[in-house]
């Protein structure tokens, strides 16, 4: 919608704008994440993980099934992945 005003040369535009933001883990902050995890069971590492700055959700896995990580943070793998935007299609304007 756009209203002109001639008298005090004032055009006003309204849009509408969308966007999406995600954040971004670097080496460093996998390795402080790792450290924060040595030792933890399973659901505690979920909690905290679901609970981090950027992590909209996170999934823990133990090798062989144990409910413990373990006390290396060198042997915690961190994988970040981003979540599909496919359900932003709607919000596109044509």
């Amino acid at each position: 919608m756009t209203n002109t005003d001639t008298k005090n040369q004032i055009i006003t535009i309204n849009v509408e704008a969308w966007g999406v933001w995600y954040y971004q883990f670097d080496d460093q902050q996998k390795q402080t994440l790792a450290r924060y995890l040595v030792n933890r069971s399973r659901a505690d590492a979920q909690r905290l993980l679901n609970s981090y700055k950027g992590i909209a959700k996170a999934k823990v896995d133990v090798a062989g099934g144990g409910n413990t990580l373990p006390a290396n943070p060198r042997q915690i793998g961190i994988e970040i992945s981003l979540q599909s935007l496919s359900h932003l299609g709607d919000l596109v304007a044509e």
